[in-house]
């Protein structure tokens, strides 16, 4: 398993806070705004956590679609 950088641990941190506060995970969009990097950078990331398994892909929520485990 590749460690989590600190740019990853920001997105889960925003995916983390998302779901605590709307009880909905956030879009890219959503954790692009929170944390200030492009959408395509979040999704790269949001990709990696996929692959560490730090992070859940649901299909039942299309842009809501990526959970923190």
């Amino acid at each position: 398993m590749d460690e989590v950088s600190a740019r990853q641990e920001q997105v889960l941190r925003c995916m983390r806070q998302a779901v605590i506060e709307h009880g909905l995970a956030p879009t890219l969009a959503e954790i692009s705004a929170c944390i200030g990097i492009s959408v395509s950078t979040v999704h790269h990331h949001v990709q990696r956590l996929l692959r560490q398994g730090l992070v859940r892909q649901e299909r039942a929520y299309q842009r809501r679609g990526y959970r923190p485990l």
